[in-house]
């Protein structure tokens, strides 16, 4: 049951990242982001008061509060804008495998921080998924123009960067998320994406919610 959930979480990023791309492209990545962060946090809100789940957030410690504060930011604020900004230098089929390399670097830093083990065909599989983006990368590069090539670049540092981000935030889910209801963290984390976005607009002076182009 959680190897078929994890297949439609994919198949859903997938969709959800083709339309992201294709909606920042006439608004921008960080007021896209906004709303997702927006929408996310009432439909969490709503579904989790018609279920009776509200009161799991007094169960809460201030822990799982700071965790699911920096997961949000990092993932929402951070590591989507970079994979938008990277989609739209490299493509979203070249960005998508790239960007998608965070479970190697979440279980390193897992690793690290609390030595936590992975068993050998774990180690496998992240060398595959490694040979599967060198391949990408490779495939992209050749026979380009200098300029064209340094676009590409950029667009795959963002994509790694991304990544990066995005381990950081699994690890906090990973560590926060124990034992708490799985709708409310994430109500938690969007809305803590959601404010940090809105208040980074803010100090831009740029509009929440600007009209597509």
């Amino acid at each position: 049951m959680g190897e078929l959930a994890c297949l439609f979480s994919a198949l859903a990023w997938a969709v959800s990242s083709a339309v992201y791309k294709k909606a920042s492209a006439s608004t921008g990545p960080y007021p896209v982001n906004l709303f997702r962060c927006g929408a996310a946090v009432a439909l969490g809100t709503a579904s989790s008061a018609v279920l009776g789940n509200l009161g799991g957030l007094s169960s809460f410690s201030r822990e799982a509060w700071t965790l699911a504060a920096i997961s949000g930011v990092a993932a929402r604020c951070v590591g989507d804008s970079l994979f938008l900004f990277s989609a739209a230098r490299i493509g979203l089929a070249r960005t998508m495998p790239f960007s998608a390399l965070y479970p190697v670097w979440a279980t390193l830093l897992a690793r690290m921080i609390r030595g936590e083990t992975t068993p050998a065909r774990g180690w496998a599989g992240m060398a595959l998924a490694l040979a599967g983006v060198v391949l990408v990368v490779r495939s992209g590069l050749p026979g380009k123009g200098e300029a064209s090539r340094s676009s590409d670049i950029r667009g795959y540092a963002l994509a790694l960067a991304a990544s990066l981000i995005w381990s950081v935030s699994v690890v906090c889910v990973k560590w926060g998320a124990v034992g708490l209801d799985p709708v409310l963290f994430n109500v938690v984390r969007m809305g803590a994406g959601g404010l940090a976005l809105a208040l980074f607009l803010a100090v831009r002076r740029e509009p929440l919610f600007p009209r597509p182009k």
